[in-house]
């Protein structure tokens, strides 16, 4: 049953210490990439928005198709995003590369963790998460565009 795969998913199969991981490492993640660009116009914001919501939809699909339970494609991405985010805005204010920084390592630590407590398979995965995170973002991104272009 559908609803009930989907609470298994979002609960590993009801680990409130994965849930609570994963959940935290979605929220630094989300929030890194968000308060880096919380001066600028929604426009600014679509390409990191963009790698949410179709990492959401694979990691939906994963747990159709796959078996797969929980959230970690998505926080993943963001990592990745927000280190490629982090190399490539260097004239930004000094909060929001430090947001960028946090929630790039939350990412890193995140990978790390799962590689000591689960098989190799889920930290490939995380890996691969993160570079399609990252290259997804350049795709929708473009060219790294200064603040100053958004602010006009």
């Amino acid at each position: 049953m559908p609803a009930d795969l989907i609470i298994r998913s979002l609960t590993y199969d009801g680990s409130v210490l994965h849930t609570t991981i994963n959940v935290a490492l979605l929220a630094i993640t989300t929030t890194g990439n968000a308060w880096a660009w919380r001066a600028r116009p929604f426009r600014a914001w679509l390409p990191w928005l963009s790698v949410f919501v179709v990492m959401t939809a694979i990691q939906i699909g994963l747990w159709f198709l796959a078996n797969a339970a929980g959230i970690s494609c998505i926080w993943s991405a963001l990592a990745g995003v927000a280190l490629i985010q982090w190399q490539r805005t260097g004239a930004q204010d000094r909060a929001s590369r430090l947001a960028l920084a946090i929630a790039a390592a939350a990412g890193l630590v995140g990978i790390a963790l799962y590689l000591v407590w689960l098989p190799p398979i889920t930290t490939i995965a995380h890996l691969i998460s993160a570079v399609v995170g990252a290259l997804l973002y350049g795709a929708v991104a473009g060219r790294p565009v200064a603040h100053r272009e958004f602010t006009r």
